[in-house]
């Protein structure tokens, strides 16, 4: 070692020694120091356990019992609530369940009526197309009823024009059987007048007169027809027979003669009951044949009816009856 380092290792030696009296008295001081060290420990200590238990007591008081207790009161109240809310969900549930049970029903019968509803849409549809085929049948019925009833416009027009020529020739014709009946009224005077002139044969001047009425009485049927009043015409006819009847009494020998003249007046009124078309011709061969019968002339001097129109009731029947009416089809 060095000496400079020497002194300081004499600086960390022992102090020298103290004599004994300083000692003691050292010795008392310290243990009074301890004294009161001990005792201000033990006063700051009291002081602190007081504080302690003053201001601790209260503070863990408060930091753990009353929080045990609010925890209680809470879990208290958490477990009425619990129970209220298990018993709120409980009666939910039953509720809720009646009302599953509601609905399922419900749906079960929306189910049934909802397959229901489906049959009858089908239904519908089925019904929707029929009716659709329908009105297309129906159209074409009525586009075939506009045809119809354009050609039935021109039938009737053409019908309406042949009545107005039916009408004038009908007007000639009954001006003609007007004279004719005037000139047949002049030869029944006249041979009135003759048959008072007569003194020889009676009978058959009578005879002559019965068929000049039967002749002149079947001029007046015709009139009739032409005025279209059959049931008039058909009465006319029984009056012609009546004639007929008297000529046969009057003259027996010609008696199968008038029979089949009242014969053919019967088939007559059979012909102009069923508006036949073969009245027309029957009438005037049965008057030419009874005035043939009363007034016999010479070939060529008889008039011809025909050609002045009259007994031609057969074109006003027979064109008539022509205008048919075709019937509107039903859709």
């Amino acid at each position: 070692m060095t000496e400079s380092s020497r002194p300081q290792h004499d600086a960390y030696a022992q102090p020298p020694a103290l004599p004994e009296e300083k000692r003691r008295k050292g010795g008392g001081f310290a243990a009074f120091l301890k004294f009161l060290v001990r005792l201000l420990l033990l006063v700051i200590l009291g002081t602190l356990v007081g504080a302690a238990f003053y201001f601790g007591i209260p503070l863990i008081y408060r930091a753990t019992v009353v929080p045990v207790q609010q925890n209680t009161d809470a879990i208290r109240a958490l477990t009425q609530r619990v129970d209220q809310a298990e018993a709120r969900i409980a009666t939910t549930s039953d509720t809720l369940q009646d009302r599953t049970a509601t609905m399922e029903g419900e749906i079960t019968s929306l189910q049934e009526t909802s397959s229901v509803h489906a049959g009858a849409l089908a239904t519908s549809d089925e019904r929707i197309t029929a009716a659709e085929d329908r009105l297309t049948s129906l159209d074409e019925a009525i586009t075939a009823q506009a045809e119809t009833l354009t050609t039935l416009e021109d039938d009737l027009q053409a019908a309406a024009r042949r009545i107005t020529d039916l009408g004038s020739r009908l007007s000639r014709q009954e001006t003609d059987l007007e004279a004719l009946d005037a000139d047949l009224a002049e030869r029944l005077e006249l041979v009135e007048a003759q048959a008072e002139l007569l003194t020889g044969d009676q009978e058959a001047l009578w005879s002559s007169v019965a068929l000049l009425q039967a002749a002149q009485d079947l001029i007046r049927v015709q009139l009739l027809l032409l005025e279209d009043n059959p049931g008039a015409a058909r009465a006319g006819l029984e009056v012609v027979v009546a004639h007929l009847t008297r000529f046969a009494a009057l003259l027996p020998d010609r008696a199968p003669e008038a029979a089949g003249l009242a014969a053919r007046v019967e088939a007559l009124d059979a012909l102009i009951a069923e508006r036949s078309f073969r009245t027309a011709p029957a009438l005037e061969a049965l008057w030419v044949d009874i005035a043939d019968m009363v007034l016999p002339v010479p070939e060529g001097e008889l008039p011809d009816l025909s050609a002045t129109g009259l007994l031609t009731a057969t074109e006003t029947l027979t064109e008539t009856d022509t205008i048919t009416v075709t019937p509107t089809p039903s859709p």
